[in-house]
């Protein structure tokens, strides 16, 4: 059985945790052993969570700090996080790539914290040739969450383009364009759309696929190890294609692809792709949980956030335009003001 080690990074990614790992700990056979981990400057969040896995954030890194969380404001606490990020891959001996061992680093796009400790935790594993998925959940709803999603966006792309010059690989999703009615049913339909994409990645990494190999899971994640592929260095998105159904954006580039069936299946994937493997579930207890999803097909795509990157942009514009109409004129009395300010 392969070990998916699953970083939740920040207030949002523990609070996720909450949600979701128990299940996927106790998916059993066919699918990955998940050891979980949790990252943030505050230890606000991690009720409920055993404290010992949780690693708090602050200027002499694993010790009692004056941090106390990023208040959403990404700049507050960079300096400290990217210096202790190292420290901690190191730590948990994360320096070389181990056969058999995944990383996921879930976490949210908007906020102060975990858009910063996750990319940087994905671009020192790329850098040691580490595979690593992101799962990235930005958020549109509010000005300071929307550039906060547009910045981190733009991070994870400047890194791997021009910083790692590798590829990173993500799933991403927008909690304020899920289609639910308020904000609460949009964030539990997005941690629902989370728990089943890292399910099916827990079944593709397990190692219990008949015809898919350790290189076929490596070299999906991490697309450079390919000798007779070029996978340029830039931000690459998973789909996940459910129940044999493609939906096949004209937008997206699709590359790389794998294909999960049981017994029962007749799976085809209509699309060109420079590289595709079907895999045959082999367990059974995975064959009984997931029988009415297959055919998977787990598509690595390019091009996948230009769209959003655009809708980002013209959004944060409007928010701007909102603070840019805002009188600074002074609002005179009859007499002047005091040292206090007071008008009489």
């Amino acid at each position: 059985m392969n070990k998916m080690i699953i970083h939740y990074c920040g207030g949002a990614g523990i609070n996720i945790s909450k949600k979701i790992h128990s299940e996927l700990a106790n998916l059993g056979e066919g699918f990955c052993e998940v050891e979980p981990r949790y990252i943030d400057t505050s230890v606000n969040n991690i009720g409920g969570l055993p404290p010992e896995l949780l690693w708090k954030i602050d200027s002499s890194g694993f010790s009692e700090g004056e941090i106390a969380g990023s208040g959403g404001e990404r700049r507050t606490n960079s300096t400290e996080i990217v210096e202790d990020m190292k420290k901690y891959l190191d730590t948990h001996g994360h320096t070389d790539e181990v056969t058999s061992e995944f990383h996921v680093v879930v976490f949210s796009a908007s906020g102060g914290t975990g858009s910063i400790v996750a990319p940087t935790i994905m671009s020192n594993l790329r850098t040691r040739n580490i595979p690593v998925l992101g799962v990235v959940i930005g958020d549109s709803g509010n000005g300071l969450s929307c550039k906060n999603t547009l910045n981190t966006i733009a991070t994870l792309d400047h890194m791997s383009k021009t910083g790692i010059k590798k590829p990173m690989v993500i799933i991403y999703y927008n909690n304020h364009n899920a289609v639910a009615e308020g904000a609460k049913d949009r964030e539990d339909l997005v941690n629902s759309k989370i728990l089943s994409a890292l399910t099916i990645t827990s079944l593709f990494l397990s190692g219990d696929n008949e015809d898919i190999d350790t290189k076929d899971m490596i070299n999906f994640l991490a697309p450079d190890n390919y000798n007779t592929i070029s996978i340029a260095p830039s931000l690459y998105c998973i789909n996940m294609h459910i129940a044999g159904e493609v939906t096949n954006n004209k937008e997206h580039i699709n590359l790389i692809g794998r294909t999960l069936s049981c017994p029962k299946d007749h799976a085809n994937l209509d699309l060109v792709l420079l590289q595709h493997k079907y895999g045959m579930v082999t367990s059974q207890n995975a064959i009984d949980k997931m029988d009415e999803l297959t055919p998977i097909h787990v598509v690595l795509a390019g091009n996948c956030l230009v769209e959003e990157h655009k809708a980002l942009k013209n959004t944060v514009a409007e928010y701007t335009a909102i603070m840019d109409g805002i009188s600074t004129a002074t609002l005179e009395g009859t007499g002047d003001a005091d040292d206090s300010g007071m008008v009489f």
